[in-house]
């Protein structure tokens, strides 16, 4: 557990580093995929959450009692998954429209 814990903080900061780091331009490709590699990087912690949850779900007494006892930004996280997919959606089908018009373009 602590393990997991650990590893899942260090994700989570080196992803929260590397949003600091960049600057994105959501006009271009580039910051769309950029965009999309940071929700992808936050869906796999999503995931580990959820496969750690499920491993310990008979250390609790419910549910309820095992989501209290998570950390805020693990309940912050779990709580976006719907949102995120739907933005990464959202910036899939602007990433292919771009490709399109670009290969409209180029004939």
């Amino acid at each position: 557990l602590a393990n997991i814990r650990g590893a899942l903080s260090k994700v989570l900061l080196n992803a929260n580093e590397a949003d600091a780091d960049s600057v994105e331009d959501d006009t271009s490709s580039t910051g769309i995929e950029e965009e999309l590699e940071k929700l992808q990087n936050h869906l796999t912690l999503i995931d580990a959450l959820e496969e750690r949850n499920a491993a310990q779900i008979y250390s609790f007494i419910d549910e309820e009692d095992q989501w209290n006892a998570m950390e805020e930004w693990e309940r912050e996280l779990l709580s976006s998954k719907e949102e995120l997919t739907q933005r990464m959606e959202q910036l899939t089908e602007e990433l292919v429209l771009m490709f399109m018009g670009e290969k409209a373009k180029n004939g």
